[in-house]
């Protein structure tokens, strides 16, 4: 049987929300190696400047229009574009256009989706006003290798 969608696990609270995405039949597996995931933006929204440090990730623009930045590039991607952002590289995306869109992110190697796990979980006990939040997403984000700079000020990463 071929590999399907699950629609079943798109967003449905939100127009601008995302969710992993089972592919295939759900049987366990023992080796995953990359995480796909679907979503939508709102208009002129998109995540703070960040780079990881284990992964890789792919962006397919599925509907509207959006601006990627990946290092020093800047990007405009319609319906059909297909997008690399190489780990330890900064990088962000906004939704240009009037309505929401929606792209498809994998993710490579797998893992990363734990870390939205336990974001989530932590958004639903702390909200973000509370004065301890922005301490435990910082730790959250450091257990992740994740790196986030509003004003696009990443340090040298260090050389292995």
């Amino acid at each position: 049987m071929p590999n399907k969608l699950n629609r079943a696990q798109q967003p449905s609270e939100s127009p601008c929300s995302s969710r992993p995405l089972q592919v295939g039949r759900s049987q366990p597996r023992t080796r995953v190696e990359h995480t796909p995931s679907w979503r939508q933006s709102c208009s002129r929204t998109g995540p703070v400047p960040h780079r990881h440090s284990r992964e890789d990730e792919c962006f397919y623009v599925l509907e509207g229009q959006y601006e990627f930045r990946v290092g020093d590039r800047i990007i405009s991607a319609s319906a059909g574009s297909f997008l690399f952002a190489p780990r330890g590289i900064p990088h962000t995306y906004k939704n240009i256009g009037t309505a929401a869109s929606k792209h498809l992110t994998i993710i490579s190697p797998a893992g990363l989706e734990k870390f939205f796990e336990e974001r989530n979980a932590l958004q639903k006990e702390l909200p973000t006003t509370d004065p301890s939040y922005p301490g435990r997403d910082k730790a959250l984000s450091e257990k992740y290798d994740l790196e986030y700079s509003p004003d696009w000020s990443f340090p040298p990463k260090a050389k292995n």
